[in-house]
């Protein structure tokens, strides 16, 4: 899952064509920012993945985090019968967990509206991504949330293979997750981390370490 594409086919296509995931900002203005530009995921359809009913109990980054897990599990030609009655864990690294306190904020500060559901606030924890996972795919084994910003998703790796190679799983699922988040869009850019329209960190003219 990501800018360029949705599944590893969409995503190697996109890879060696040259295509750029990075665009003009749709999920929200930027006219008050330097920067206008970012790498969203604007054609996901969780609906693909997940039963309809389900998605408003679900944050955008545990529907990204299912929808990526399904992909590979059926892209690794393993069943989730081969998985049933085996040990198998789930470890998800991310940087800014889930949309859902962010878009309560956004409520409260923007809009003046102070109403949130006990259940958005009980969604919006981040260690409700791996647990999302393990309830969609009915995985009983232990599952881990690692918050370790950008290198969350080699952590993640890294906590599964451990745990193989003790012995403790048979299986693991792992990767990292994180649904673009206009929080952490403002916070780079206030530290001036951000290039001006593209990421380009071995270009000769790159600007990756300010915006324009």
């Amino acid at each position: 899952m990501s800018s360029v594409g949705i599944g590893k086919d969409e995503f190697w296509k996109s890879i060696i064509s040259g295509t750029s995931g990075i665009s003009r900002v749709s999920s929200f203005d930027t006219k008050e920012y330097r920067c206008h530009h970012a790498g969203e995921i604007k054609n996901f359809q969780p609906e693909a993945f997940i039963n309809k009913r389900k998605l408003p109990y679900l944050g955008r980054t545990s529907q990204l985090s299912i929808a990526a897990a399904d992909l590979a599990l059926k892209d690794a030609k393993f069943p989730l019968s081969k998985i049933n009655g085996h040990k198998t864990g789930i470890f998800i690294g991310t940087t800014m967990g889930e949309k859902l306190i962010e878009e309560a904020v956004d409520e409260w500060v923007i809009r003046g509206s102070y109403d949130m559901s006990k259940t958005k606030i009980a969604q919006s924890s981040a260690n409700n991504i791996p647990a999302n996972i393990a309830l969609f795919f009915k995985i009983d084994g232990p599952n881990y949330m690692i918050p370790t910003a950008c290198a969350a998703g080699n952590y993640a790796v890294g906590y599964g293979f451990d745990f193989i190679k003790r012995g403790d799983l048979d299986f693991a699922i792992v990767g990292g997750a994180d649904a673009f988040s206009k929080l952490a869009f403002t916070g780079f850019q206030r530290v001036y981390a951000m290039a001006p329209e593209k990421c380009q960190p071995f270009d000769k003219k790159q600007k990756g370490d300010a915006c324009g």
